[in-house]
């Protein structure tokens, strides 16, 4: 009862379902250059105070459980390496990141006061980018 398939099409003729067709690659319709405005980027003072008690939480976890494997409840896991306090600075420095505004802005003006204002507003690594490609 070996019996081999034959596939068709909706035209009745046989498929050959033994080859791969590779799609055509898809040329580029955009143009070489183009602007699409600026994006304010920075580190926000929201994200510091998550990290902040993000490593909190991590250092109460790992003390629970070495407190868990001393009373000897938990032996399965072993000893947790607890993270080193938490430094801003040097948090800050990789840290990555992320637009004041989710749309860029349309007018270089617009985004130099949104700069400002993160400034103002304790914004760190703040930095104006253009979205651009080639020289528009």
């Amino acid at each position: 009862m070996s019996e081999d398939l034959e596939f068709v099409n909706i035209f009745g003729d046989k498929v050959d379902t033994t080859k791969r067709i590779k799609p055509a690659k898809r040329e580029s319709t955009g143009p070489e250059k183009y602007h699409k405005g600026w994006r304010v980027i920075g580190v926000s003072p929201e994200a510091i105070a998550a990290a902040k008690d993000e490593r909190e939480r991590a250092i109460q976890a790992a003390k629970k459980r070495n407190a868990d494997y001393e009373r000897g409840t938990n032996t399965r896991l072993g000893r947790a390496a607890v993270p080193p306090p938490f430094d801003e600075s040097e948090w800050i420095k990789s840290a990555p990141l992320k637009p004041a505004r989710s749309k860029p802005f349309e007018v270089p003006e617009a985004a130099q006061l949104c700069f400002d204002m993160a400034k103002k507003a304790g914004w760190h690594r703040v930095e104006m980018r253009v979205l651009a490609k080639g020289e528009a």
